[in-house]
């Protein structure tokens, strides 16, 4: 163990140790649990905690540390600056059961709403905020395209007209699923859409990501998901 950091006991609560040797002294109900009662041979479980961290740290410190992608796959300075110019947000989490690096990472992706490619030309993962196209980007068009070798289809199933995100967890030793569990909610919607379709399509996010207080965040992953999927995508 470090030699300090939070543990989850039992699978329902967490808590605060500082560890001497062999010797643990812990807080009780730390991070939202509540103190409880434990029996011997109760597992223990090391808790990852990421507090008002920057989503390009957070990234690297899985996709690195955990996921064993070589550090020379990923130029750090770069992702944070572009976090640091095109998303200025910062996430929180409590991880409290072992959980694949891919659903973490997939999960922060979305909430942060980054787009993440290998580039294999240099043998490096980048990193990019979505945000509006740019004037001077590439679009496909005749004179660059072979004649019969796209076909384009929409993907209907995908439209959307809200977006509910559930945000600020109360009790992180509880699954994501478990609705009662979040303080705060963000509703996006677009009316219009609604009328032009004929009918509502919601999508639903449960985030461990965005803490209590975090509606300007929650807000922005709606905009961002309506943005995107109002229309079918292509």
């Amino acid at each position: 163990y470090a030699v300090s950091g939070y543990l989850c006991i039992g699978g329902n609560e967490v808590v605060s140790f500082t560890r001497s040797g062999d010797a643990l002294t812990i807080a009780r109900g730390a991070l939202g649990s509540t103190a409880t009662t434990h029996k011997a041979q109760d597992r223990v479980q090391t808790v990852r905690r990421y507090s008002a961290a920057d989503a390009a740290d957070i990234l690297y410190d899985l996709l690195v540390n955990d996921a064993g992608v070589p550090a020379s796959y990923i130029t750090l300075a770069d992702w944070l600056a572009e976090t640091d110019a095109f998303l200025g947000n910062v996430y929180t989490a409590t991880i409290c059961e072992p959980t694949p690096i891919r659903t973490l990472c997939a999960e922060l992706i979305q909430q942060a709403a980054l787009s993440v490619w290998t580039n294999l030309e240099q043998a490096k993962l980048e990193l990019r905020v979505l945000r509006a196209i740019t004037t001077d980007a590439d679009i496909y068009t005749p004179d660059n395209t072979v004649v019969g070798s796209l076909q384009i289809k929409e993907q209907n199933d995908k439209r959307l007209s809200r977006v509910l995100v559930y945000f600020g967890q109360k009790d992180p030793t509880k699954p994501l699923s478990n609705l009662e569990n979040y303080r705060s909610t963000s509703l996006t919607e677009d009316a219009d859409a609604e009328a032009d379709y004929g009918v509502m399509a919601l999508k639903t996010v449960t985030s461990r990501w965005i803490p209590d207080g975090g509606r300007a965040v929650a807000d922005r992953l709606g905009a961002v998901i309506l943005g995107r999927f109002r229309d079918p995508p292509r």
